[in-house]
């Protein structure tokens, strides 16, 4: 049996490393490289039902919840997000999975160099259809059709707004930490606040001391040492490491500055814009402390700046005064006041 498994595993990544994927429907363009996958697309998306009465319709109905379901399977799966049996295990970590396809998708992200689904604007690609539709609707084509009706924020996915309302709307926080005060939304949360106590990182880089809680911020910092960039703006050649920078620099190019202060007219382009100014502006807040003197500051390039008013050498000098510092930003903003 192990071994028809593999070889069958074997055959669906070839396919999808050739580009095919078996199993088309006639009456659409839509492919997928599993059966079930197909016939659910036939039912949802053109109708197709059996040949059977109303009165033969079984509905299983969840006895945790509110959610119902005419698929015995598909009542199977939700079941597990009430027990958190995850019986799918992948054999080359520790990784385990609800559904045997999000092991096999994991199984090729992680595991594998194949990425059978390719943007056709940029060099993203993905294992996951559903990701590359997103990717190209937020990426190429700025449509938001999710939109909070308590603040101004919008977002192309539904579970983002989820969070949003939940973690920026509400005081729920269900996920506590044994050793401090901290609650969070969500266990990755948890987690990574747990790392303040624990020091474990356990994702490493292998080409300089860099390690992380988070096997994706692994791979973004091994793409400043690779260079690869894959988020592209379509409009400039501006591209990055991350989405979420992508979405602020295209902001720059709209003019929309989505988030706004409740206490005052300004509005920031992004989230941690506006919480910086928050922090600075209404809360007074000095987290950042020099350690050679009593100064502080509310942003950390501003500490910065102020540390290098401690170094011996100031070779940056003005050309107006007799002015010198050791930071060509410092020097700017000290021109700013010849204009």
């Amino acid at each position: 049996m192990a071994t028809n498994s593999s070889s069958q595993v074997g055959k669906q990544y070839f396919r999808l490393r050739n580009g095919k994927l078996p199993h088309q429907c006639r009456r659409c363009q839509y492919s997928t490289t599993h059966k079930h996958a197909l016939k659910r697309h036939l039912k949802a998306k053109h109708g197709r039902q059996r040949n059977r009465s109303k009165k033969e319709v079984i509905t299983h109905n969840c006895p945790q919840c509110k959610y119902s379901t005419e698929i015995e399977s598909r009542m199977k799966r939700h079941l597990r997000t009430h027990t958190g049996e995850r019986p799918y295990h992948c054999q080359l970590c520790d990784y385990s999975a609800t559904q045997s396809d999000n092991l096999k998708k994991h199984v090729m992200s992680k595991h594998t160099d194949v990425r059978p689904f390719r943007c056709g604007h940029c060099e993203f690609s993905t294992v996951d259809k559903s990701k590359l539709v997103k990717h190209i609707r937020i990426c190429h084509g700025g449509e938001k059709p999710y939109h909070c009706d308590m603040c101004e924020f919008s977002t192309a996915e539904k579970r983002r707004l989820k969070y949003h309302l939940v973690s920026k709307h509400s005081k729920y926080r269900p996920y506590k930490c044994e050793l401090c005060d901290y609650s969070g939304v969500s266990k990755e949360k948890l987690k990574r606040h747990m790392t303040n106590h624990t020091g474990d990182k356990q994702h490493r880089c292998h080409i300089c001391a860099y390690s992380s809680y988070d096997s994706g911020n692994l791979k973004r910092h091994i793409a400043t040492h690779t260079g690869e960039r894959p988020f592209k703006c379509g409009i400039c050649p501006f591209s990055s490491i991350r989405m979420s920078d992508l979405q602020r620099h295209m902001a720059l190019h709209t003019g929309e500055k989505r988030f706004l202060c409740v206490q005052c007219d300004y509005s920031a382009i992004s989230s941690y814009t506006l919480a910086r100014h928050v922090r600075a502006k209404h809360d007074k807040l000095k987290p950042f402390q020099c350690s050679l003197c009593e100064y502080a500051a509310s942003q950390l390039y501003t500490l910065k700046d102020h540390m290098a008013t401690h170094a011996a050498e100031k070779s940056f000098k003005c050309d107006v005064c007799s002015y010198a510092t050791a930071r060509m930003t410092c020097l700017k903003r000290h021109m700013k006041k010849h204009r």
